[in-house]
């Protein structure tokens, strides 16, 4: 029987997870008992400590972003998709634009957002680093 294994998100949680199994599954003699499947909105990882250096320069966002590509392993599939939906009793993951995405086991990794706590104002006029466009939306306004 072939488990599928389903990573969303492409920051360190996911990457990290991804870049584990690389190894651990093949050093296992599980390759061809596992389907991996990586979703992520962007097909980059990206560097998130480093984004501050896009502020100053946006031509440094390619030396901070990792192409998912080159870190996933050539038994798996990356999908470039947004994840809208999940169905844990169906154990079926909706893409904004895909097909649905069934699992076997599935790591969320999508990160956090920033936290406002009700100040007012604050979310309308707060500058936020967690994405190359908020870089580079700072760069601009800069």
């Amino acid at each position: 029987m072939t488990d599928r294994i389903v990573v969303v998100g492409a920051g360190y949680a996911g990457a990290g997870t991804i870049d584990s199994l690389k190894d651990e599954v093949p050093d296992a003699g599980l390759k061809d008992d596992v389907e991996l499947v990586w979703i992520n909105e962007h097909d980059y990882h990206l560097v998130l400590h480093e984004a501050h250096r896009v502020i100053r320069n946006p031509d440094v966002a390619s030396k901070i972003t990792i192409p998912c590509e080159s870190i996933l392993p050539d038994w798996g599939e990356f999908v470039q998709d947004r994840v809208v939906g999940l169905d844990t009793d169906d154990r079926t993951i909706e893409l904004e634009d895909g097909e649905p995405v069934d699992y076997d086991y599935l790591l969320l990794g999508v990160g956090s957002a920033t936290a406002f706590f009700g100040i007012d104002g604050l979310r309308e006029h707060a500058l936020t680093l967690k994405s190359l466009a908020d870089a580079r939306e700072i760069h601009e306004d800069v």
